[in-house]
């Protein structure tokens, strides 16, 4: 059940395959270690990266891990609560990014595989 129940998030919640129970860790490089995020405050007129500070980032390698809906949106409540200046009308948008390779040149590259827009409208005081 255990080794079923990884392979399901794996599929379908991008949980990196060298998380969890270890069952087919050796059979990719999609290690929580080679996904890489990236948070925007998004305005009109506005896109602006933030920086995510070091007593957070812990809290993103699990979001990294296993990047689900509810992970992300805790860290970029976190992530937020690190920035009072960011305007109420600021959106932040987190996307996690693995490392893939290209199967005939090996050359890397990023490829978003989940992305969390949060619409904080009224949210935040």
């Amino acid at each position: 059940m255990v080794a079923l129940h990884e392979i399901w998030l794996v599929q379908h919640a991008q949980l990196s395959p060298w998380n969890g129970g270890g069952f087919g860790m050796f059979s990719s490089t999609d290690a929580f270690a080679r996904r890489h995020l990236h948070a925007w405050l998004l305005a009109p007129g506005l896109r602006e990266e933030l920086d995510v500070p070091s007593a957070l980032r812990e809290e993103m390698r699990r979001a990294l891990a296993l990047p689900s809906d509810a992970r992300l949106r805790a860290f970029g409540e976190r992530l937020l609560a690190a920035y009072p200046e960011a305007s109420r009308a600021d959106a932040p948008t987190l996307t996690v990014y693995a490392t893939r390779f290209d199967t005939r040149t090996l050359v890397s590259s990023g490829t978003p595989i989940r992305s969390l827009r949060m619409d904080l409208c009224g949210e935040r005081p």
